[in-house]
């Protein structure tokens, strides 16, 4: 395994782009209703059982992921983040990580500062060119469609950093779970696209 993931205490991942697909649909009363992928959100609860401590953070409001975070056991659900280096300095100051001990996951240029200070670096497959220059790992997948769930692999089943080192595949669509409130949890999929994902998690699945 890689000194890298070996060595990550923090995991820190953006929501928006990420986690969510960015794609936000409304309801005939005109209600957001966003989306997660749900083996991201299994990689996620794994990582955190492992010891890991895992904060998703964005530059919006996730009052709305909130119960869901919750039930993941995240160690921090951060929202309305202005400077989100500056942020994360100073939390992995407070808790004595250092930033090499941090790996961060996220695909907009204002997280380009943050992805070279970091120890660990990835982003989904449609992330922002600059952020795909930078990065450590960049996942087969876009994002709110497994990519997260990719990026993961690293410290759930001991990947290398170069399986899939700036990786490049034709994007694919995933099974997604949208909540409005936290309170309802609709599920959808594209079953072909679906079948796709659980062979690739099958075969990455611990022996």
């Amino acid at each position: 395994m890689s000194d890298h993931n070996k060595n990550t205490k923090l995991i820190v991942i953006d929501y928006d782009g990420c986690i969510g697909s960015g794609i936000i649909l409304l309801d005939h009363n005109g209600h957001k209703i966003r989306s997660y992928f749900l083996h991201d959100s299994i990689a996620i609860t794994n990582c955190i059982a492992k010891g890991y401590k895992i904060i998703i953070i964005s530059s919006h409001d996730l009052k709305f992921l909130k119960r869901k975070a919750k039930e993941w056991k995240v160690t921090a659900l951060v929202s309305n983040v202005i400077d989100k280096l500056e942020w994360i300095k100073n939390y992995s100051k407070n808790q004595y990580i250092l930033m090499s001990q941090v790996a961060y996951f996220g695909c907009n240029i204002n997280d380009l500062k943050l992805v070279k200070e970091v120890g660990l670096s990835g982003c989904p497959q449609n992330a922002h060119y600059k952020i795909k220059e930078n990065v450590t790992y960049i996942s087969e997948c876009n994002g709110g469609e497994g990519a997260v769930y990719e990026f993961l692999e690293l410290f759930n089943y001991n990947s290398s950093i170069s399986k899939n080192l700036h990786a490049h595949k034709n994007n694919s669509e995933s099974e997604k779970s949208s909540s409005d409130d936290g309170d309802v949890d609709p599920y959808y999929y594209k079953s072909q696209t679906v079948e796709e994902f659980q062979k690739r998690f099958k075969n990455s699945s611990p022996k």
